[in-house]
């Protein structure tokens, strides 16, 4: 597991504050990965405009992800900018799998889109928990402790 993957699972919110709970960017890393490992099957067969459009996909999602990185507070800028060299790191992996038709490569390249997809899906449930815990606690004190500002 790299810095920017290491880096990424610790954190908790706040700096979580641009993971989607809904997990659309885990599913977009998903893809990629099914992406990957169409490339592979593609070169197993050596279907090369196959395998060039999978890639080009592949990197296609990742570019939208790294562009879609939240930078508001010193701590989201600090974990964007690992997030933004992994995947950087992953889109140039996939352009040298493409240009050495490397199907190990790209079955790696799949393999650690995988990790990380899961990853995101974890840090996103964390955020959605933590989310339906401070929704219950408030609703609680508001019972609780009703103000009648309204009155």
């Amino acid at each position: 597991m790299n810095y920017a993957h290491k880096q990424y699972k610790n954190h908790t919110t706040p700096t979580t504050d641009f993971i989607n709970p809904e997990g659309a960017e885990a599913s977009y890393i998903r893809a990629a990965a099914k992406y990957m490992r169409r490339a592979v099957a593609h070169i197993q067969a050596y279907e090369i405009q196959e395998r060039s459009d999978v890639s080009d996909k592949a990197c296609l999602l990742l570019s939208g992800i790294v562009v879609d990185l939240e930078e508001n507070t010193p701590e989201q800028k600090k974990v964007a900018t690992h997030l933004k060299n992994y995947f950087k790191t992953m889109i140039e992996l996939i352009l040298k799998m493409n240009m050495l038709n490397d199907a190990k490569l790209a079955a790696e390249i799949a393999k650690q889109l995988d990790t990380m997809a899961q990853s995101w899906e974890d840090m996103a449930a964390k955020k959605s928990q933590l989310l339906e815990d401070i929704s219950a606690n408030t609703s609680t004190l508001e019972k609780e402790n009703p103000t009648n500002l309204g009155a």
